[in-house]
């Protein structure tokens, strides 16, 4: 099973490194710089993500006291911030 995540994750990458560096069109006002907005989009989506999981999981670890929620927020909150980061650096290379 992980053998095949894994192989599907490298088609999906190699694919959306295809339409972003060739198939997607340039855009005339900016050129090529553009198409680092497509990584950008996604790096945010998946820390908005991570910090709401984060947000719901030491709610329930307030509430439920068990180790598990905490657990998952402090992962959750490691992944935010990493992708945070990509985020900040790929919106000041766009910008």
């Amino acid at each position: 099973m992980r053998i095949a995540l894994i192989i599907i994750t490298f088609i999906t990458m190699a694919a959306s490194l295809y339409t972003a560096f060739v198939y997607a069109p340039t855009e005339p006002l900016m050129g090529h710089i553009q198409r680092i907005f497509y990584f950008h989009m996604g790096t945010v989506w998946v820390a908005t993500v991570a910090f709401i999981i984060v947000f719901i999981s030491s709610i329930m670890y307030l509430w439920k006291g068990t180790r598990k929620w905490d657990i998952l927020a402090y992962s959750s909150a490691e992944l935010g911030v990493i992708f945070l980061t990509l985020t900040i650096i790929t919106g000041s290379i766009w910008a």
